[in-house]
């Protein structure tokens, strides 16, 4: 599916929504993406392919983030999506789904809107060649990481005194696995804020390798990323059987203490799967991120530095647009905390050391029920037998609870110690 056919499947689905009663705004998304795949698999001592089972995995899809008019003038909000079908029929049961999912939202302001200031910077950035990869030009990529891989185990002089001979370098158990993966992906996306359908199209071709000699137990591994099929080489071959070769003979480190430097790979491993995941809402609401209580504080050495940009040509996660139509751009980390913060009651207008600590608070379902006065002033004076304080006296600041008897607390959200 082209990206005129997917601008114009979004364009359809957009007049049909806007067009039905109740609908104020909604966003259409629609994504034809593809994944495509070799096996590398070559064993020496065994007889085998070499390369294999080349396979395509395509995927299509609609969704519909809707808005819709509630009693009072508030708005409920619905998201639905339908796979494969891109008509006017798939959007009309993504409809019917945002409307069965739909909740008020008291606070809601609207879907996202573009600002003066932002301007995509990042257009046509794609490979035409990977876009209409073909079957022979996928098995052919596959065979460069896996000949890379084989032209350093013959080249080896290692393994040429362990062999003796052909036949000997045979018996090692040279063994390269692996795979070739290259990604195609197209979206269009369309807005009440943003009438104008907007396309994107990114690719990107991956391979990873991992490389042994059995005979001596080494094993190696080597990857390699691009955007373009032109700058694809045996790269991931050659440093994997490279790696396994000098591996040869190798020693346990002992246990203790070692300063390392992480190469890109470890880097990202960590950054998607630790550090992102733990800076997630979701983290915070289920108390399993590390870094409960630590707001506006350093959570990380001032060495470093941390950098995002969206939009910067040929690498593998630039994107044009975000999901939702704004143009990517750079972002940094912040490394302190805002000049300008509120500040504390009692500070008589002084700046505190510190900014203030919130509790993650969840609005109650349902009105609150407030006890009789006596009943409060019974309970107070059984608070104070029970921590000893004499009347009228108040508990120190640390000891005294937040409480709000329309707000739920969420379990576990406490602020840090002062």
């Amino acid at each position: 599916m082209t990206a005129t056919e997917l601008a114009k499947a979004a364009q359809d689905a957009f007049a049909f929504v806007s067009a039905q009663p109740g609908v104020t705004e909604v966003e259409v998304f629609a994504a034809s993406n593809a994944t495509l795949l070799t096996r590398l698999n070559y064993t020496s001592h065994i007889p085998s392919n070499g390369v294999e089972e080349p396979k395509s995995v395509a995927s299509r899809g609609l969704g519909l983030q809707v808005v819709f008019a509630g009693p009072g003038g508030g708005a409920s909000i619905g998201f639905g999506s339908e796979a494969a079908d891109l008509t006017v029929r798939g959007a009309e049961r993504a409809l019917a789904k945002a409307r069965q999912a739909a909740v008020v939202d008291p606070e809601f302001v609207s879907l996202a809107r573009p600002t003066s200031r932002q301007a995509r910077t990042l257009t046509n950035y794609h490979d035409q060649r990977l876009m209409a990869l073909d079957d022979a030009s996928l098995v052919e990529s596959g065979w460069r990481v896996v000949g890379g891989g084989l032209r350093t185990f013959l080249a080896s002089s290692r393994l040429a005194e362990l062999a003796g001979s052909d036949e000997g370098l045979r018996a090692l158990g040279l063994i390269l696995g692996g795979d070739v993966t290259v990604l195609q992906e197209r979206v269009a996306l369309i807005s009440t804020a943003m009438p104008r359908v907007q396309t994107d199209e990114s690719t990107l071709i991956t391979a990873f390798v991992t490389a042994m000699v059995e005979a001596r137990q080494a094993k190696g591994s080597g990857w390699s990323t691009g955007t373009r099929l032109d700058e694809f080489t045996d790269e991931a071959g050659v440093e994997a059987a490279q790696n396994a070769v000098a591996s040869m003979g190798g020693a346990r480190v002992p246990s203790g203490e070692y300063t390392i430097v992480f190469g890109r790979q470890p880097v990202t491993d960590l950054i998607n799967n630790l550090v992102v995941p733990a800076c997630m809402a979701s983290s915070f609401y289920s108390s399993s991120t590390p870094f409960l209580g630590r707001l506006g504080r350093a959570i990380a050495s001032p060495r470093l530095n941390v950098y995002d940009d969206g939009a910067h040509p040929g690498f593998m996660g630039s994107k044009g647009i975000t999901c939702e139509g704004l143009p990517t751009g750079p972002a940094t980390a912040p490394r302190s905390r805002a000049p300008d913060q509120a500040r504390r009651p009692g500070t008589r207008g002084r700046r505190c050391a510190e900014p203030a600590q919130r509790l993650p608070l969840r609005r109650r379902r349902g009105p609150s029920v407030r006890q009789p006065a006596q009943r409060r002033r019974v309970e107070r004076r059984r608070g104070r037998r029970r921590s000893g304080l004499a009347r009228g006296a108040r508990a120190p600041r640390a000891r005294r609870a937040l409480h709000r008897p329309h707000l739920v607390h969420v379990s576990d959200q406490r602020p840090a110690g002062r």
